[in-house]
């Protein structure tokens, strides 16, 4: 890491954080994103999030367009819900009570 990327933690105290003028200044950080590793987990997610919401659309669509009911999409929707609640509930007090390396190697 360079002088010029050390965070504020790192420098001695009392000495103010370099001033970034113009479009910079309102702009994100796009810094880390100059490692591979990391570009390429980044752009995984996105892809993973952009999935994720085009499935969360297309399924109840895809339910209404052969059923004509929105009752079955409620449904569907609740058979999806129900499974999430309860094994949360569930995972989350074993999780508490177990080892977590012992639950990790299980998983």
């Amino acid at each position: 890491m360079d002088a010029s990327e050390s965070t504020t933690e790192e420098r001695e105290p009392g000495l103010k954080p370099p001033r970034r003028r113009g479009r910079r200044r309102w702009a994100m950080d796009t810094r880390p994103l100059r490692r591979p590793a990391y570009r390429r987990l980044w752009g995984s997610t996105i892809v993973t999030a952009v999935g994720s919401q085009l499935t969360a659309v297309a399924v109840p669509k895809q339910i209404y367009d052969i059923t004509g009911s929105s009752a079955w999409v409620g449904a569907a929707s609740l058979a999806g819900l129900v499974p999430l609640i309860v094994f949360a509930l569930w995972g989350g007090a074993i999780a508490d009570t177990m080892d977590r390396r012992k639950l990790l190697l299980i998983t």
